[in-house]
Parts: structure tokens; sequence; C-alpha cells
């Protein structure tokens, strides 16, 4: 048994074997470009095989665990990428998200290493409230503004704080 073993009868995913929660997809933002991105990572592998990756690094972690900057660090993706990997992976009880924080971050861990500490359950972001949302843009900016020397992470921080502050105006009207 390995240390992400997800528990009798529940496979470890892998490219032959994404786990695929939304409708029979890894999910996606909303745009047809992001519907075309996720299906072709779902369809030759990239999802499955990230997905594992994530596994791995988390167990490599232990008890410290890894946020979605550390993960993107290591996968060298984006945050959309990191985010949805760890999000499919906490919605289907892979992994738990504790209400620690690192650097502004929640702390993914495997089930092994939760070690009494209190966790968060899965939650869709269509149903975050306007606070979560307006927390969420206010600490997307503090990263635009700590990213400033790195214009590849900071445009990728701007295209995540377009994204977010959609939502939130669609959470408002």
């Amino acid at each position: 048994m390995s240390l992400f073993d997800p528990g009798e009868g529940r496979d470890v995913p892998s490219p032959e074997n994404p786990i695929l929660p939304y409708a029979g997809t890894s999910g996606w933002s909303g745009s047809e470009t992001s519907a075309a991105r996720a299906d072709h990572a779902d369809t030759t592998g990239l999802t499955g095989a990230r997905q594992h990756e994530t596994l791995r690094f988390l167990a490599s972690r232990r008890a410290r665990g890894a946020t979605w900057k550390e993960l993107a660090a290591w996968l060298d993706v984006h945050h959309g990428t990191a985010s949805g990997a760890l999000s499919v992976l906490h919605k289907t009880h892979y992994i738990a998200r504790l209400t620690e924080k690192r650097e502004r971050c929640k702390v993914y861990v495997l089930l092994t290493y939760i070690d009494g500490r209190e966790t968060e359950p899965y939650t869709p972001n269509t149903q975050k409230p306007r606070d979560v949302l307006a927390t969420l843009i206010a600490d997307l900016f503090l990263d635009y503004l700590d990213a400033r020397t790195d214009p590849g992470v900071q445009a990728e921080t701007w295209r995540t704080m377009r994204s977010v502050a959609d939502e939130y105006r669609e959470a408002s009207s």
C-alpha cells in the first residue's frame, strides 16, 4: 500500500486513469479555450499524469504538505493547472486542505498526514460568497505586486485576477 493509496477499491490516478469528477472531465473555467485545453489534457494523459505527480509531490512533502504555489513551481505550471489538480484531488477525497496558510495560501496534505489538524471541506468556486472572492482578489493583487520582478508570473497573476474579478462581478449581480 502506498502513502497515497486512496482506499480499497479506488485507483491511484495515472495517465491512463485520470480522475474526472466534473461530468466526465477534470473541469475548466468556462471559456471555450479552457474547455478545449481541459479536453486535450484529459484525453492525452496529461490530467492523470499531473494528478499522479501531485500526489507524489505531496507524499514527498509529508506533514508539511504544499500550497498551490509550491506545486506550480515544482510542476512548472501556472496557477490554474496546479489549483485544478489540487481541487480535483480534494473534491474526491484523495487529499485534505488544512485551515493552515503558508504565504497566504492554503496547505494541502495527503490524508495520512492530517495528524489531527483542522481541515476544510471542498467547496466549489460557484458557491464562494462575495467576501471570499473579495479576499481572493486582494490576495492576488498582493501576489501581483510581489511578482513585479518576474513578468511571466505577473502576467499569469493578472489573468487570474481578471478571472476572479469576473466571478466576483457575476456573484454580485
